[in-house]
């Protein structure tokens, strides 16, 4: 079994990492957005669903991210279309700096707003005092950031399919289990 990604595929923790990072991004933009929906005490209970999933999940975030930037991309397969991958590459980084935006800004806001950051029945209070232009600048790059992520994740499983469907051309399967071939362990 591989831990490490290898020169064309990902090993198994940049796969465990990249499926579960994906299952609490989704939910988070679920939860998220149906903040707005709700009111009274459903709203209350949707937005601390929503912070003690994202603080649940905030190490496992930054590791995903961390992780992607230290150990870069496998190159392409050989029968992976070259320009398409040359697409691919930056946006799964412009995907992952959505990520970093609203692992800053989810807490910056709320903060900024006056308001503590809650973990099950843990309240984590303020460090620092109520900002409105902060909180109005949190909250626009945390909806920005969603936006992206959103219509991101939309285009990423689009082109998954693709990889699948049409292409055939095994880029999809590298992110399910690592290549068993001899020698194409990264060498870093």
């Amino acid at each position: 079994m591989r831990w490490l990604d290898g020169k064309a595929d990902f090993g198994w923790i940049s796969i465990i990492l990249h499926w579960t990072a994906a299952a609490v991004v989704v939910s988070l933009l679920f939860i998220g957005n149906s903040i707005q929906a709700a009111d009274g005490v459903a709203r209350d209970h949707t937005l601390r669903l929503h912070t003690t999933l994202a603080l649940g999940a905030y190490a496992l975030l930054w590791a995903r991210v961390i992780w992607r930037v230290a150990k870069r991309h496998p190159r392409p397969l050989p029968r992976q279309n070259k320009t398409f991958y040359a697409i691919g590459k930056p946006f799964h980084y412009l995907l992952l700096a959505a990520i970093v935006v609203m692992l800053l800004t989810g807490p910056l806001m709320a903060w900024s707003g006056d308001l503590p950051l809650r973990f099950f029945n843990l309240v984590i209070p303020s460090p620092i005092p109520a900002d409105e232009r902060l909180f109005v600048l949190a909250r626009w790059g945390h909806i920005a950031a969603a936006t992206v992520l959103g219509w991101g994740t939309l285009v990423h499983i689009l082109a998954a399919i693709k990889h699948i469907a049409v292409d055939k051309d095994g880029a999809f399967d590298k992110m399910m289990t690592p290549l068993e071939r001899p020698g194409d362990a990264r060498v870093d």
